[in-house]
């Protein structure tokens, strides 16, 4: 998905997570290899230093998931054992927040689902367009988690739900739960070991900003 008319590629940007530094030179983990709820994508840019935009937006291309892939599938064992439907393809959402003197302001989303499938297409390619809810002073100067070097702007994508993330946190028990199953079942053949937890792979990542019209 390109980046939508009116906005311009952004000149010098680069990724952090909650863990440090990103290569988006090559595939990566936006939110890391054991995802928590609250886990962040960062993009950083002296840009966002400006007064100047009013608008930024950032595009996925997911490498993983692709084509048709279920979330509700995938954790169907997950679901099961927790006794609703945590998991599915909307399941996973994210909030905006660009960091300021004052602290970190949420910022106004076009969409919040973190995996968006394109119609027609195998591709999952979330966008998100993101406004700052109110204009209160330039972002602040100090550098984000993981980054040394201060004076760069900054904004946070953060997994906000579901509160079990990816479930890692629940792969060993609905395994246990599986597993007693097949000792007491008379049909163990029908009970499937669950899918590990689900690691979203990212192959590349755009971001566009929109400069403010001036009167």
């Amino acid at each position: 998905m390109p980046i939508p008319s009116g906005f311009q590629p952004l000149a010098d940007w680069r990724l952090a997570n909650q863990l440090g530094p990103i290569n988006g030179d090559a595939p990566f983990q936006p939110l890391g290899a054991l995802p928590v709820c609250g886990a962040s994508l960062m993009v950083e840019s002296a840009e966002l230093l400006t007064r100047d935009w009013d608008a930024v937006v950032i595009v996925i291309d997911w490498a993983q998931p692709q084509g048709g892939f279920d979330f509700a599938d995938w954790y169907a064992a997950y679901n099961a054992k927790l006794g609703r439907p945590v998991f599915s393809d909307e399941a996973f959402r994210v909030q905006a927040s660009i960091q300021t003197p004052s602290g970190w302001e949420a910022m106004e989303m076009s969409d919040d689902r973190l995996f968006q499938r394109v119609a027609g297409q195998d591709d999952w390619v979330p966008r998100f367009v993101l406004q700052r809810a109110q204009v209160s002073g330039l972002p602040v100067v100090r550098p984000s988690v993981g980054v040394k070097e201060p004076g760069r702007g900054c904004i946070r994508l953060e997994l906000s739900s579901p509160t079990e993330a990816f479930g890692h946190g629940l792969y060993a028990g609905v395994l246990q739960a599986v597993m007693a199953a097949h000792a007491t079942s008379q049909h163990p053949e029908l009970l499937t070991l669950p899918n590990p937890p689900f690691v979203p792979l990212a192959r590349s990542l755009r971001v566009g900003i929109r400069w403010a019209t001036r009167r």
